[in-house]
């Protein structure tokens, strides 16, 4: 079995100002006016209050709620996954005095097939490969990193989340310049083929 495609999720926690987000508002302050003319726009609303919105955009999509700010891929390759981090950052330097909760990366990688195990088998390596339940959650010193697989009839799921805590926009960003996003995507795509070569018996 080998991986066949492996998905990048940012996601920024924190009381954002959803009513803010127009394709105008974005062109403007994080594109430099390098925006097509037209931005497809879902909006959904209850009352006079603003639940969510996404924009999709050439390489990515932003997707804003009141508690979170999303950017997900169209394309899973790092140029486009460096612009996307670029984007999040001049988000963030924008509107530097909003409020934030935590910073999160989401790895999610595709086995297509049939794998050999079932849903309440995990291996996990740090030191040693150990089994676990089916959601694994590990904290770390600067962060927690939560693990769980999803198998149905045709694919199997690997799903990698690394959460870490920030008070604020320049502590973001911190994380964001650091490349650490970087490293733990190296991180879980040796895990992830250390558990597809312990079910081959490799």
């Amino acid at each position: 079995m080998e991986i066949k495609e492996n998905i990048r999720n940012l996601v920024i926690v924190g009381a954002w100002n959803s009513l803010l987000f127009t394709p105008k508002w974005l062109n403007n302050n994080v594109f430099d006016g390098e925006l097509p003319p037209k931005i497809n726009t879902e909006v959904a609303i209850h009352g006079n209050i603003v639940l969510h919105k996404v924009f999709q955009l050439p390489h990515f999509k932003i997707e804003v709620s009141p508690d979170r700010l999303c950017f997900i891929l169209n394309n899973n390759d790092d140029v486009h996954f460096q612009a996307l981090l670029n984007a999040a950052n001049s988000i963030l330097t924008k509107l530097q005095h909003t409020p934030l909760q935590s910073v999160g990366i989401n790895f999610v990688y595709i086995e297509k097939g049939n794998a050999p195990f079932n849903n309440t088998q995990v291996f996990y390596e740090l030191e040693d490969m150990i089994q676990a339940n089916e959601i694994i959650t590990l904290r770390k010193i600067d962060h927690n990193l939560r693990i769980s697989i999803n198998r149905n009839n045709d694919k199997t799921e690997f799903d990698f989340n690394f959460s870490y805590t920030v008070e604020n926009t320049f502590k973001a960003k911190e994380i964001l310049i650091a490349g650490i996003f970087n490293k733990k995507l190296k991180e879980s795509t040796k895990l992830t083929n250390n558990i597809l070569e312990k079910f081959n018996g490799k």
